[in-house]
């Protein structure tokens, strides 16, 4: 049975990885709802709206983008485990993948250009975006592709956690303060620990593609302990924060995700060899920990501010 359009282009965008959009914007959010002594307006919770929009845009152009290139280079094959496969399967054609990605990117740079003039054309807002807007469209493409010289957890880290959360937060508040960097370093950690489970088991494909990731520079025993310092890493911070009172006491409730960051942990541990086989699912079972942590930091900071 012939498969539909929609089916098609979700694999191809892999939306499985959203929740790290999600996250960084909701923190910023949230946390500028709790500082802030006075009620947002209307136009400032749409001009929210409008970058959190932005931010799915460039994170759904940077999939595409990046699932033209890899093919391109090889990187992706029909025994990779990490491609949506919808370039090596022949379901879609790479110059339309190539071209979705290019318009969601276009799409979303006006968009943004719309937040910078509505937000009276503060600079910062265009220096944000366009981290984002750069960070998408070089991640793979020509002629930086940083991705394939062990750039990528940098250049991934740098959008999804210090800009994207503080340009989030900057739409509301108004202004950038310190916490909210510490805020955005958190999410930024939690976010490349879903890259790097996906760079760790494609070690092998990308070697013979010959191409660079952090986790090759690492090796196998490095990357554990970097997955590990990433995670907890993150936990630790917020902890420390709770207790200089940076955050709200109730962001102790990211413990309760420790169960999930201790099992995916135990399988990161467990993976001997270049052969990703059995962590095959980790990226995914990452970006559903830095979900439920980013759910539960959220909460914390909406009990925070009513309570």
């Amino acid at each position: 049975m012939e498969r539909s359009f929609t089916s098609k282009w979700i694999q191809a965008i892999r939306p499985f990885a959203y929740p790290t959009t999600f996250t960084a914007t909701i923190v910023g959010a949230l946390y500028a709802l709790l500082i802030t002594e006075i009620n947002f307006t209307f136009k400032q919770w749409m001009l929210w709206l409008i970058l959190t929009m932005v931010a799915f845009l460039f994170h759904t152009a940077g999939n595409l983008i990046s699932e033209y290139f890899d093919f391109k280079h090889g990187v992706d094959r029909e025994d990779t485990l990490g491609s949506s496969n919808v370039l090596v399967g022949k379901i879609l054609a790479p110059k339309s993948v190539l071209n979705a990605g290019l318009g969601m990117l276009f799409i979303g740079a006006t968009l943004g250009f719309i937040v910078y003039i509505l937000k009276n054309y503060d600079y910062r807002i265009l220096i944000l975006g366009g981290v984002g807007f750069l960070g998408a469209l070089f991640y793979t493409g020509w002629p930086f592709n940083y991705k394939y010289y062990g750039l990528g957890d940098l250049g991934v880290f740098i959008v999804f956690g210090p800009a994207l959360t503080s340009a989030s937060f900057l739409v509301l508040y108004g202004e950038l303060v310190k916490e909210i960097f510490y805020l955005g370093v958190v999410v930024g950690m939690l976010v490349v620990s879903v890259l790097h489970a996906n760079n760790f088991r494609d070690i092998s494909q990308d070697k013979r593609a010959n191409i660079k990731t952090f986790a090759m520079f690492l090796g196998e025993k490095g990357s554990k302990i970097y997955y590990a310092s990433l995670v907890f890493g993150a936990y630790f911070i917020i902890i420390t924060l709770s207790i200089l009172k940076i955050v709200p006491i109730y962001s102790l409730l990211i413990i309760l995700t420790s169960p999930i960051a201790i099992k995916n942990q135990r399988k990161i541990n467990a993976q001997i060899g270049e052969s990703g086989e059995n962590i095959s699912m980790m990226d995914m079972f990452s970006a559903q920990h830095l979900l439920g942590f980013g759910v539960l930091l959220s909460i914390s900071l909406i009990l925070g501010k009513f309570f």
